[in-house]
């Protein structure tokens, strides 16, 4: 992983372990290691996430939290990305 996608990583961690969510069942994966298992969607994202557990049900709306999801979103802005789902598990995030 590069310094960029490392920084990603460290602020999605960060923001979970601030709003005590499990990543347990978490993973990431650089585009390449994306595409090579076969992936076809998020495959231009600066690193795709997959998840279940917890973090499913914050980035679904499955929580009685919605401050939680507004959390993730503005912390990634403030880095300078988003994230688009590609399905329910998995998640790629992209530089504002």
């Amino acid at each position: 992983m590069n310094p960029e996608q490392l920084r990603i990583v460290e602020t999605v961690i960060e923001w979970a372990k601030s709003n005590h969510i499990d990543l347990t069942d978490t993973a990431f994966y650089t585009p390449e290691e994306w595409k090579a298992r076969g992936e076809v969607h998020c495959t231009k994202s600066k690193l795709v996430m997959t998840y279940e557990g917890e973090i499913n049900h914050v980035i679904n709306g499955y929580t009685d939290d919605p401050m939680n999801y507004a959390t993730l979103v503005a912390t990634l802005d403030k880095l300078g990305y988003w994230f688009e789902c590609g399905t329910s598990w998995y998640c790629g995030f992209y530089k504002n």
